[in-house]
């Protein structure tokens, strides 16, 4: 058991835990620095700005030419949580989450602590100041190092929802505190519960509001799977299978069917490492160029070169509405000369064997056996 501190060095920590904690740290991180990285370098600035996925549209996009979204409310660039901004610029500024405006009041309240009593209770409040001064001094050091940090928004987006909950809890505490047992002339228990509970209501309204006003909350943005068939089939097959596919549904696959894609677009096709990325983009236009192939030669060289074994498709595939509205194609540039092979009446191999070689048809997919592709005839 360690002693206690001397009075007045109550809660110090000796600078000598910084230094070690430090050293420890560097120490730990050292062999990284000198380790070339199997995905290769980290893409630069200069060559980011070169790729669609990182402009306005890009599904990574980055550079935004307004500086208010790319300082602030941009997803990956900005420092603010993505739906506080959200809020504000679909709706009103006066929308932004009312936790922020409570977190805003506490430096006022923390300077009148005779009028606010519960304040001279509240300890360690030191901290919060701390994170947001840490969080924002590497946000600004990630955009100094663009990507070599990874994104700016990592290090400023969880740390103001933290600090600011706390601080609204704190903000709203202390007034609900001051208001009840010093303001109002309100001395029953009973009475001091029901203004309690109806400001607490009030509080508890401003989700069901924003949803009435069809803007989501909370922003947990996740993805619900919507063929659920789909994924029990694919689940039912052999684990170590690869499903090649473009479909916007292949995303979902590893996480509902737990089963492997060849490539995978928004969430997968991550463009900071360029090895990787170079790996993605050779895949993805390979599928594509496989795909609308007229050649079945090639199709089957495609299979055999990365062992796939069944092969999803959108029902409307092969349709010209398809091609023209599909992000994945957009982002590798490889819409333009598949739209013109069909504007000509052009027949893509693949389209000709849905009957003959689906082993699964969903309403709106059908999922093609990549043997089946192979023991087709070549012409």
């Amino acid at each position: 058991i360690s002693k206690p501190a001397p009075a007045g060095d109550a809660g110090k920590v000796p600078i000598r835990f910084y230094i070690i904690t430090l050293a420890v740290a560097l120490l730990i991180l050292l062999p990284y620095a000198f380790k070339p990285s199997e995905f290769g370098p980290i893409i630069s600035p200069a060559e980011a700005k070169t790729l669609p996925a990182f402009l306005p549209d890009g599904w990574s996009n980055f550079f935004d030419k307004d500086p208010i979204k790319f300082w602030f409310c941009g997803k990956r660039s900005g420092m603010l949580p993505t739906e506080w901004c959200g809020l504000a610029f679909n709706y009103s500024f006066l929308l932004i989450p009312p936790q922020l405006w409570a977190a805003l009041a506490l430096p006022i309240l923390l300077r009148n602590p005779n009028r606010f009593p519960l304040l001279k209770q509240v300890r360690g409040i030191d901290i919060l100041p701390q994170i947001l001064i840490a969080s924002v001094s590497w946000f600004l050091i990630a955009h100094a190092l663009l990507f070599k940090l990874h994104l700016p928004n990592r290090y400023t987006e969880h740390s103001l929802r933290i600090v600011v909950a706390i601080a609204a809890t704190i903000t709203i505490t202390v007034l609900l505190d001051t208001l009840i047992n010093y303001r109002l002339p309100i001395t029953n228990y009973q009475s001091k519960t029901f203004l309690s509970l109806v400001i607490a209501f009030a509080l508890f309204l401003y989700p069901p509001i924003l949803k009435l006003q069809d803007y989501s909350f909370a922003a947990d943005s996740y993805v619900v799977g919507e063929v659920p068939a789909l994924y029990k089939f694919l689940e039912s097959q052999p684990k170590d299978i690869t499903i090649a596919s473009i479909a916007k549904e292949a995303n979902n696959i590893p996480s509902f069917a737990h089963r492997s894609i060849l490539v995978g677009g928004q969430g997968y096709a991550l463009p900071y490492h360029k090895k990787y990325y170079a790996q993605i983009q050779q895949r993805t236009l390979e599928l594509i160029n496989a795909q609308y192939s007229l050649d079945l030669k090639q199709v089957q060289r495609f299979i055999q070169t990365y062992g796939v074994d069944l092969w999803l498709l959108d029902r409307a595939a092969f349709t010209l509405y398809y091609v023209q509205n599909n992000n994945w194609m957009e982002e590798f540039q490889a819409k333009q000369p598949i739209v013109e092979k069909i504007q000509q009446g052009t027949v893509p191999a693949l389209s000709t064997l849905l009957n003959k070689c689906s082993v699964f048809d969903p309403e709106l997919f059908a999922v093609l056996q990549a043997s089946c592709i192979l023991k087709q005839p070549k012409e």
